[in-house]
């Protein structure tokens, strides 16, 4: 599954998001979603994809960097909002 991470950092970026396209394996949104809850300081700070995938020992491939605007919808099949903290 291709999974775009949009990351407003801290809302300095929430026009047009940070954005990494991962191909993930062997997980689902909920799993993803408990692990994040589960990173130390994550409404202080945000959350990170790659904390993501190592805490769960989650296989997957870094496709891409950029912004949400260069990317389609077509392009993955699920868009994961990470948190944003509050700075």
């Amino acid at each position: 599954m291709k999974v775009l991470f949009t990351d407003t950092c801290n809302m300095f970026e929430s026009a047009n998001p940070v954005a990494n396209l991962v191909e993930v394996f062997n997980t689902s949104e909920t799993i993803m979603k408990k692990l994040e809850l589960s990173q130390v300081g994550v409404s202080r700070r945000g959350g990170s994809w790659r904390e993501i995938m190592d805490d769960g020992n989650i296989k997957f491939n870094h496709l891409s960097k950029g912004k949400k605007s260069d990317y389609d919808s077509s392009d993955y099949d699920l868009e994961y909002k990470l948190i944003s903290g509050n700075y």
